[in-house]
């Protein structure tokens, strides 16, 4: 017997170990060879890893699709000698949150029983998690600190909004008796002024 995994994701060939990532498909070939003998009520476990998730209706034998679960245990039947069967289905890895960072090695064992006989191998899934992109310790622009992020900041924005405002108006009132003063006529003020006089002269 003899047991190859291949990951769907990336388009990698049948091998005994494979890298994948969280969230890839995997795909597992278990072959299996009567030799020179009968085998009898052949049964065929495959014990994934926790964080390896079994497909249902994947399982396929010699090509053809059955039903079971072979993380269950399927029964083959007999097999004659020099007779074969190849077995295949597929599984998910788990999501990014049940791996730690980098390699997490998974060995996953198939068990083969027949005539008061058991046979195993394995395939080797390493799961690699990778850093979430743009996630570093560069600063954020906050402190980390309640009374400056939360407090001062905001209260010297306001202030400086409100100065920025008062500015403004002072510019626009000094404008207006700029262009006011420009704007007056002399002779009016002049005769202003004689009126002025002559009517203490009068009193």
């Amino acid at each position: 017997m003899q047991k190859w995994v291949k990951n769907l994701s990336t388009g990698t060939n049948w091998s005994d170990s494979v890298y994948a990532e969280p969230y890839h498909v995997l795909s597992f070939y278990i072959q299996i060879n009567a030799g020179e003998s009968y085998f009898y009520n052949v049964f065929l476990k495959d014990n994934l890893p926790e964080k390896i998730i079994y497909r249902p209706n994947s399982l396929k034998i010699d090509g053809v699709s059955v039903s079971g679960n072979i993380t269950a245990g399927i029964n083959l039947g007999n097999l004659s000698p020099g007779q074969s069967k190849i077995i295949t289905f597929d599984a998910d890895v788990a999501s990014p949150d049940r791996f730690a960072f980098g390699d997490t090695t998974l060995i996953n064992t198939v068990s083969l029983s027949f005539n008061q006989t058991s046979l195993s191998d394995s395939a080797t899934i390493i799961v690699r998690k990778r850093a979430v992109a743009g996630a570093t310790g560069a600063p954020t622009g906050k402190n980390n600190n309640f009374f400056l992020d939360y407090l001062l900041l905001p209260l010297i924005i306001i202030l400086a909004t409100v100065l920025v405002f008062k500015l403004q108006i002072v510019k626009i009132f000094s404008d207006y008796k700029r262009k006011r003063e420009e704007n007056y006529d002399p002779e009016e003020l002049l005769l202003e002024k004689i009126a002025q006089i002559r009517e203490k002269e009068r009193k």
